[in-house]
């Protein structure tokens, strides 16, 4: 885990937002090592892993695991400004996780800038038997906001890399611009 530097330039940035405990920080070392760690506490600032995607418009990116607490959230908002993606997470076994997507996504999309896409993701689908929101609630929400859904859990590592393969896929493609300088004009004859 590193310590956020607001300024570093190595990477796109990708949040992983949504309320508090719906497994963003599970997901993080589900995508980044390919693995699994049931006991893992409730973020409570924000941190970044540095991931390298094999993706050649977006080789590496910064994956930010963000706090879904109330009292941290608007610190969160920082982190938004040049985010160009995010996985809205919500928790498939937690009804009011989901209920709470939409205030997530107006903030993301209010602090984002214009062109940042969005994914969204049901995490703890391996829990079966707990989910408590229904096929149709989540394709109402998705078909609303236009959002490719993703059922996934970080504990089987199921949908997670199609999830991110899909995401590195929309991601707006990162250009740097360069000015050459012009030479002055010397129509005017000396120097």
């Amino acid at each position: 885990m590193q310590t956020p530097n607001l300024n570093q330039n190595n990477g796109s940035r990708i949040v992983l937002i949504g309320s508090t405990s719906v497994g963003k920080t599970s997901l993080i070392p589900r995508i980044v090592e390919h693995k699994f760690d049931q006991f893992t506490t409730p973020t409570t600032g924000t941190s970044f892993f540095p991931y390298t995607t094999g993706n050649p418009d977006h080789p590496t990116v910064q994956l930010w695991d963000t706090a879904g607490m109330e009292r941290y959230r608007a610190l969160n908002r920082v982190f938004f400004r040049e985010a160009v993606g995010a996985i809205l997470v919500f928790d498939l076994t937690n009804y009011q996780s989901f209920e709470e997507l939409n205030s997530w996504l107006n903030e993301f999309i209010t602090e984002s800038p214009p062109n940042s896409v969005v994914v969204l993701a049901g995490n703890k689908s391996d829990l079966s038997e707990k989910i408590a929101v229904t096929d149709e609630e989540i394709e109402a929400f998705q078909n609303e906001h236009q959002l490719k859904y993703f059922q996934t859990s970080a504990a089987t590592g199921e949908n997670v890399d199609d999830m991110l393969h899909f995401l590195l896929s929309i991601l707006p493609k990162t250009t740097v611009e360069t000015t050459a300088l012009e030479p002055p004009d010397n129509e005017g004859g000396c120097c």
